[in-house]
């Protein structure tokens, strides 16, 4: 049920005070995603110093694990979306 307006054209406090609670919430999880990029960036890092990738003109695809040369990323989704049964039926 909804609470009546105090006053014309203005949020009541506790509502204002909840959407400024859910922006905090939502700046918070976007860090937490930028964190998350982050650290998938820096193990990707790793293994293409492992592998013997870096200073290559190679992509890693990171859906398929495949090691491509570079421009061929759209090829390899291509291939990933026919050998995926769940993306062909997406597409439907």
């Amino acid at each position: 049920m909804a609470r009546p307006c105090l006053r014309p054209g203005r949020l009541a406090p506790r509502d204002l005070y909840l959407l400024r609670q859910a922006q905090q919430r939502a700046k918070r999880l976007s860090l937490r995603a930028q964190l998350a990029q982050q650290e998938m960036e820096e193990l990707l890092l790793d293994m293409e110093r492992r592998y013997g990738l870096l200073g290559e003109r190679v992509t890693v695809d990171i859906s398929t694990g495949l090691i491509l040369p570079d421009g061929q990323r759209e090829q390899s989704n291509e291939v990933s979306k026919e050998s995926s049964p769940a993306l062909r039926q997406e597409e439907r």
